[in-house]
């Protein structure tokens, strides 16, 4: 509607004000309308400090009013300078020719102003509809749930102008590389998807992998919170156009030269599918994820000697255990290792319980075993001494646990004669205390190893030589690492299969 309402306007005034202001002076404005067009941006840039003192603080709407403002300023100077052009042949006519031919030049200047009004309205429609489209088509792509006041009726009018064809014209005047509305497209794409597997699939595009690794700006803007919270919440155009580290894309970066280098239509695809025709002939490049399921056993083979008593917890840490391996088009790989030390310490905190259990269970056992010796000669203390400590007598033993320690022996058999005074049952229950015995040493000489420094040290081992280089020889890639170490690395069914020796590790695209 707004759109109309400008077009009416113009097609009315415009005519009106030619046929009083003339030809002379209507060409003369319609010369400082291109001025304007071109010079605009540049005059905006200083006059944007005076921006805020008339209440326009916010950065889109800044960079919006302000090539407004200069057009409007550039068009009232050449407005001024009409009137001293119209000067010239005015004199001449009114001082050097007859009233008559004056009249006719009058009455010609007036009809050929009418023209020259229409046409000087067109050119203003089609920069009024330049600067609106400039604006209003990036942010009709981010329809976010808070747009600000004033953001609906740019976007209504530039939908205004494209129906009645300016937004195509003004098109011509719009020096912005066709790249650059095709990256804001692919960027849309991202926003208005709410599949985690398009976001992350963007930072997994080869061309993406370097720079996120070396280069210092697109780290800043992978990372940039804000930036994540306005794409997961969908929050408002204004919020991504502000952001100091698009800013500085818009205004400092090459950003121009960046997207020549990128094939967008190739990403755009890679976003959809995960997949690049482009950089299809080496497989290998992308960002790999360790498949801990079919590899923890091979990869704890290699760790050394592992103590038994925190193996399992070995075990399970480096099932959650996060290795990423990333292969960039330069040749080089990385590994990042993130290590769970949440779940590390709850695993160690059920271990060691685990073993206070077992403590207790043994010591347990070799005072039942030692109640039943009257001599105590076994450890050294006396009579129902246990490592000279007192207890309580325990209860009678049962049937059952006489059989188990062998104590039915002799010739009574079960309930058979006095087995506590026979020489079987002297060398029985010897034996079952010295089992019992070592398995309070082992116990008590685990409790010497620093479960927590044991499991750092194995994943510190895990994490050496996490880099190097790659080539492709054939069918395989050529792995190899920083201290001279080379592994044959394999694509098959998008899996990366990494051979060493009789072991394979397997990796999954992390996209």
């Amino acid at each position: 509607m707004i759109a109309y309402v400008i077009v009416g306007v113009i097609a009315v005034l415009a005519p009106v004000i030619g046929y009083f202001l003339g030809a002379v002076r209507m060409f003369t404005c319609f010369v400082g309308v291109f001025v304007g067009v071109f010079t605009a941006p540049m005059i905006s840039a200083q006059i944007k400090g005076l921006l805020p003192k008339i209440k326009i603080t916010d950065p889109f709407w800044q960079d919006f009013f302000g090539p407004g403002i200069s057009f409007f300023i550039v068009l009232l100077v050449f407005f001024g300078i009409s009137f001293a052009v119209h000067m010239v042949p005015s004199n001449y006519y009114r001082m050097r020719r007859d009233e008559v031919t004056r009249l006719k030049w009058n009455k010609v200047m007036q009809k050929a102003g009418v023209v020259m009004g229409l046409v000087t309205g067109l050119a203003v429609l089609i920069a009024t509809s330049h600067l609106v489209s400039t604006f209003g088509y990036p942010a009709k792509l981010f329809p976010g749930s808070s747009q600000p006041k004033g953001f609906s009726s740019l976007t209504e009018t530039q939908d205004g102008f494209d129906k009645v064809g300016l937004s195509q014209i003004s098109g011509g005047l719009n020096k912005t590389p066709d790249e650059f509305y095709d990256l804001v497209e692919t960027v849309a794409t991202i926003y208005n998807n709410p599949s985690p597997a398009i976001k992350k699939r963007l930072t997994a595009y080869p061309p993406f992998l370097n720079k996120l690794k070396d280069d210092s700006f697109y780290k800043s803007i992978a990372s940039d919170s804000s930036l994540k919270d306005v794409f997961s919440k969908k929050g408002d155009f204004t919020k991504i156009y502000s952001n100091q580290n698009v800013q500085n894309a818009l205004k400092d970066m090459p950003i121009y030269q960046e997207l020549e280098e990128i094939d967008l239509n190739d990403m755009k695809e890679f976003l959809k599918t995960g997949k690049s025709k482009k950089y299809s002939k080496n497989k290998v490049v992308g960002r790999w994820k360790l498949d801990s399921g079919q590899t923890t056993r091979e990869c704890l083979s290699e760790m050394g000697t592992v103590s038994k008593s925190i193996l399992p917890v070995v075990r399970k840490a480096f099932k959650d255990v996060d290795i990423v391996m990333t292969a960039t088009l330069d040749g080089k790989f990385t590994s990042s290792i993130t290590i769970p030390q949440t779940q590390i310490a709850r695993y160690l905190s059920e271990q060691a319980s685990q073993q206070r259990d077992r403590v207790k269970r043994n010591a347990s056992d070799v005072r039942i075993i030692q109640r039943g010796n009257p001599d105590g000669d076994s450890f050294g203390g006396g009579g129902g001494q246990d490592f000279g400590d007192s207890y309580n007598p325990p209860p009678r033993m049962s049937q059952d646990m006489i059989d188990d320690y062998g104590l039915s022996g002799g010739a009574g058999g079960r309930g058979g004669g006095a087995a506590s005074n026979s020489e079987a049952f002297q060398s029985n229950q010897a034996a079952q205390q010295e089992l019992m015995r070592q398995r309070m040493r082992n116990n008590k000489s685990s409790d010497k190893v620093d479960p927590a420094g044991e499991i750092q040290r194995i994943l510190a081992e895990l994490g050496r030589n996490t880099s190097g280089t790659w080539e492709k020889q054939g069918y395989k890639y050529v792995l190899k690492f920083g201290n001279g170490r080379s592994l044959d690395g394999l694509v098959v069914d998008d899996e990366l299969k990494i051979v060493d020796n009789m072991k394979k590790y397997v990796f999954y695209p992390d996209i």
